[in-house]
């Protein structure tokens, strides 16, 4: 029981220190394997618009254009390499190499200070050249030109997806940015720990059977 109280307290440190952990590499390279949309950390999204850039994406993918978002707000989004913040032309090619293992889909990157691509046509990046950032509603403003951006580069690249307009923000906003470290990194740390714990206690009880069993044996032979 001590080696798996142990092993219990290991995990429950891991999933402690996975948004440190992340935080030290870079966080888009890493949600971008899991889902198609970074969001910036701070300030978060407001609900309407992260709804309505999800349903945009989700119509490109089914389109068979399955492009990878990724908004940098501010440094704090890039982690170990805050050096790229506000270079976006720099940090796309460098974002494409560190999802490309997985796949090679068209790579969009939003940043207040401007808009790069990544594995895209000329004519997508043609599209959206004249998308203006408002730098000013910070996170809600990157949101706002993905919007726009992403339907434009599926149509110009063949597989035309119909554009939406941008909701306000409003005042509603969720509790957070991307999805949590601790969930992403933390959880499978935690089953594997569950699933230790189930196994211990079945071994428990064929061992406690076992005993039972060696004790009913030599009644029964003295009889």
């Amino acid at each position: 029981m001590r080696a798996l109280l142990a092993l219990l307290l290991g995990a429950a440190v891991l999933a402690a220190a996975a948004p440190a952990a992340l935080a030290d590499a870079d966080p888009p390279s890493d949600v971008l394997l899991l889902q198609s949309v970074y969001y910036p950390y701070q300030p978060p999204v407001s609900d309407k618009l992260r709804r309505t850039l999800d349903s945009v994406v989700a119509s490109a993918q089914k389109a068979g254009y399955p492009v990878k978002v990724a908004l940098v707000e501010s440094a704090v989004d890039l982690g170990a390499i805050p050096q790229l913040f506000g270079k976006p032309s720099q940090y796309a090619p460098f974002l494409g190499r560190e999802i490309a293992f997985k796949s090679k889909d068209p790579l969009l990157v939003i940043m207040p200070a401007g808009i790069a691509t990544n594995n895209v046509s000329a004519r997508a990046q043609q599209a959206i050249q004249g998308i203006k950032i408002d730098a000013s509603k910070q996170s809600d403003g990157l949101v706002a030109a993905a919007i726009e951006a992403v339907p434009k580069m599926a149509t110009a690249s063949g597989h035309p997806v119909a554009a939406v307009p941008v909701p306000s923000s409003g005042s509603g906003k969720n509790g957070g940015g991307s999805t949590s470290p601790l969930i992403v990194f933390g959880a499978p740390v935690l089953l594997v720990a569950l699933a230790a714990l189930v196994a211990a206690f079945r071994r428990r009880g064929d061992d406690e059977e076992d005993d039972d069993g060696d004790q009913q044996a030599p009644a029964e032979a003295s009889t």
